[in-house]
């Protein structure tokens, strides 16, 4: 696919509107072409800037274009001023919750406008309206969602959960931290959705086991903190008996040699974390 006809594709991909594989298509050029990646990420904050102005009563000035800039600035000034509130408030709550757990986790929820800057040393994403994303930064995971109307986000580690609500146009930016030794398992839901998603996230040391044999789940634990991978999981049992071995240099080697003939679908994602599914 060429930029010019990657480009007639940005506004259906930002809408969700195109099929599996065309969007895979636009996605791996999007990864591999700086160029074009620079001019979604224009095309994507236009559309979200334009997007807040909707719920409010605009009278057009004489000197159009100077208001609306200005308009514009305003409208993320106040967009940010609660969001910093909203940071302190779910910290504060959160740190009480975590104590109770087995293990003390942070899944800090913060929420900010969103913007055009790139985060050094990460994987882009490019995520439309109601699509939940994640970002790798380092071994940690990153959540990003903006919805289109109010939704309800539950993000649960072990016996420890935390919810929060996300109104419409705003983006919701979740650090999902593990400051353990060991990966340990986030599950994020959307309320009222059927199926959510599964994070293993490394934790702070490196395993050195290279054998060992278990449920899907020991194993994806196993492999998170020996390769210092995030995994994400979308679909797939995970309480099927495997057998695993390390020896391969690469991850997905090692993956696909434990899970492959199981049906499991191992992928090198677009957000950098390593996929597994059943289809």
């Amino acid at each position: 696919m060429n930029q010019d006809k990657a480009r007639d594709f940005f506004s259906a991909y930002y809408e969700g509107n195109l099929d599996a594989g065309l969007r895979q298509t636009v996605e791996q050029k999007l990864r591999t072409d700086a160029a074009l990646q620079a001019e979604y990420r224009a095309f994507e904050e236009t559309m979200e800037d334009l997007g807040t102005l909707k719920f409010d009563r605009v009278v057009v000035p004489a000197s159009l274009s100077e208001k609306i800039a200005n308009r514009l600035r305003e409208d993320r000034l106040k967009r940010q001023e609660p969001a910093s509130r909203g940071v302190r408030i779910w910290v504060r709550s959160l740190g009480f919750a975590a104590l109770a757990a087995v293990a003390v986790i942070g899944a800090v929820m913060s929420m900010r406008s969103s913007g055009g800057a790139s985060v050094a040393g990460t994987v882009p994403q490019f995520n439309a309206p109601d699509q939940m994303s994640f970002l790798m930064r380092g071994t940690q995971v990153e959540l990003s969602y903006k919805p289109s109307s109010a939704r309800v986000i539950d993000v649960a580690v072990g016996p420890s959960m935390q919810r929060q609500t996300v109104q419409a146009g705003q983006k919701l930016l979740s650090p999902l931290v593990n400051p353990n030794a060991h990966a340990v398992v986030f599950n994020v839901q959307i309320e009222g959705e059927k199926s959510g998603s599964t994070l293993f996230v490394p934790g702070t040391e490196k395993s050195d086991t290279l054998t060992g044999q278990g449920k899907v789940s020991d194993f994806l634990l196993a492999f998170a903190d020996h390769y210092r991978l995030p995994v994400l999981v979308s679909s797939g049992d995970l309480n099927k008996p495997v057998t695993w071995d390390f020896g391969a240099d690469e991850p997905l080697d090692a993956a696909k040699a434990a899970l492959g003939d199981m049906g499991f679908v191992i992928e090198q994602k677009i957000d950098g974390l390593v996929g597994v599914s059943d289809h």
